[in-house]
């Protein structure tokens, strides 16, 4: 949990920040104990944003993430280590991949996914989640190169295939290569990839489950925000 308190001596009043995974932090006492105290000493408090993070098992080479109308960049402090950006950085709509295997020295394939949605509180919370979901791919592990060697294709498409298969802009190349091209390979080069479905309703009944606990029933709007006054 992260806190940081500004102090403006014009208006002697502070501000306090509060960073944290209810995940995590709502179950330890000491934490709730702290954010309680914050709270109740506070002349009001509202939340500002929310992210949603899912978990993909799979390692992240197996992962494509399609490019949409939000900007599409690639950050990589070293060749293993990618991270993936969808929109404006800590902005809202914004969608963050990476290999959270590598992050958290895990000893199995998981690829996380996380999406800052913003005002949780907000009447279209959910219709905003599903609108900035990403369109998520996953290639299935398996002997899928064993499919092609038995076919009539030329050892150049066979090496072109495999190649896009575990690239992350595979649909894109695709669209470079000339139509009949794409028209013969496109069907191995997709082969055991199957889209991501996120289950919206679980993820508002997640999010609605931490703002009861931030007890936000009582809420109103002030300066455009949902929150609470003592």
């Amino acid at each position: 949990m992260r806190v940081e308190i500004r102090y403006n001596p014009n208006s002697d009043v502070a501000s306090c920040t509060i960073e944290c995974n209810p995940n995590k932090c709502f179950s330890f006492c000491d934490c709730l104990s702290d954010i309680g105290m914050l709270i109740n000493h506070s002349i009001q408090y509202y939340v500002d944003s929310m992210d949603v993070a899912m978990d993909i098992p799979a390692h992240m080479r197996n992962v494509m993430v399609k490019k949409d109308k939000r900007s599409m960049t690639r950050y990589c402090r070293r060749r293993e280590n990618e991270t993936i950006y969808l929109g404006k950085r800590n902005k809202v709509n914004n969608v963050r991949v990476y290999d959270k295997r590598d992050e958290s020295n895990l000893s199995y394939d998981l690829t996380r996914i996380e999406l800052k949605v913003g005002n949780p509180l907000g009447f279209n919370f959910m219709e905003l989640t599903k609108n900035a979901l990403p369109q998520v791919y996953v290639h299935k592990t398996g002997n899928y190169d064993e499919e092609i060697i038995n076919t009539s294709l030329s050892s150049t498409d066979r090496v072109l295939i495999m190649s896009l298969r575990d690239h992350h802009e595979k649909i894109k190349l695709l669209h470079e290569l000339d139509r009949k091209k794409m028209k013969k390979i496109l069907p191995y080069v997709i082969a055991n990839t199957v889209k991501v479905d996120f289950d919206i309703e679980k993820i508002n009944e997640v999010a609605f489950r931490i703002l009861n606990d931030l007890e936000f029933e009582n809420s109103v709007i002030v300066d455009d925000k949902y929150a609470v006054l003592h």
